[in-house]
Order: structure tokens, then C-alpha cells, then sequence
């Protein structure tokens, strides 16, 4: 079973960390369950209460972005936002309504975003999570 195809305006949207509401995304490119796009900070984003850890995180990401590519990146940056990057509080309000789990996102510098689904939690238009591995499936 597989997820309906997805349209641009289905996973254009706002970018949240738990209620706290960081950015507006809009989808270019698709390729379940990956997805990459454009951001845009929202106003006022740095006032609401927890956004500077979020904010320090993002621009984090863009400055070790270029570094992504290269043999000599090392992920250190990482270290002291574990909390962040393994948290399972990144969703993506859709356009259309839909609270969407999402697994961190990639900001790099031109305000450009990657991200891809949770699909081990779910949503409505995500096949439902496995009972077991995928590779027990054969």
C-alpha cells in the first residue's frame, strides 16, 4: 500500500517545533518520502518562547551546509543539538490543514529546505507505520 501522490499545495505550509510555529515552507521538488523546498522565516519567529534553541539550530545548519558535500565534513556542529535533531516534535501544518509528522529538516543557505516524513508515525496520507522491519517483509 502506498501514499497517494502528493500535490505542491498538500505539503506547502507552515514549519513547527512542537506549537512554536518557525517558518513558511513551499514545496519544489518531491520524491516520497523526501521532499525539498523554499523557507521563509516568519515574523517575530525569535520572540516566541523555546524559538531561540530552534533558531540556533537553523542557523547552524546553513552555516555547516556547504561542508554537507565534502569528504572532511564531520557532523560536529550536531553535538550540542541532539536534542533537537532526534526530537519528534518537527511537523509540517500542510496548507490544507494537515498536521504532518516530519523528521528534522536541512536548512542551507539561499533559504532552502530539505525534509522527509516520519513514515514510522504515520499521518493520514502515510501508509501506517510497519509491525515489523521492512526487511523481514521477504
Amino acid at each position: 500500500m502506498g501514499a497517494r501522490p502528493v500535490e505542491q499545495e498538500q505539503l506547502s505550509g507552515t514549519l513547527l517545533f512542537g506549537d512554536i510555529e518557525i517558518a513558511d515552507i513551499v514545496l519544489l521538488n518531491a520524491d516520497f518520502p523526501s521532499y525539498a523546498g523554499h523557507y521563509t522565516l516568519l515574523p517575530d519567529v525569535d520572540q516566541q518562547p523555546g524559538a531561540a534553541r530552534v533558531l540556533e539550530y537553523i542557523d547552524a545548519s546553513v552555516k555547516a551546509s556547504p561542508q554537507m558535500e565534502t569528504d572532511d565534513y564531520d557532523g560536529a556542529w550536531e553535538e550540542g543539538l541532539a536534542d533537537l535533531i532526534d526530537s519528534d516534535q518537527w511537523w509540517l501544518l500542510t496548507s490544507d490543514g494537515e498536521k504532518r509528522s516530519i523528521l528534522i529538516p536541512i536548512f542551507f543557505v539561499d533559504n532552502e529546505i530539505v525534509w522527509r516524513d516520519d513514515v514510522h508515525r504515520g499521518g493520514p496520507n502515510l501508509p501506517p507505520p510497519a509491525k515489523k522491519p521492512w526487511w523481514k517483509f521477504w
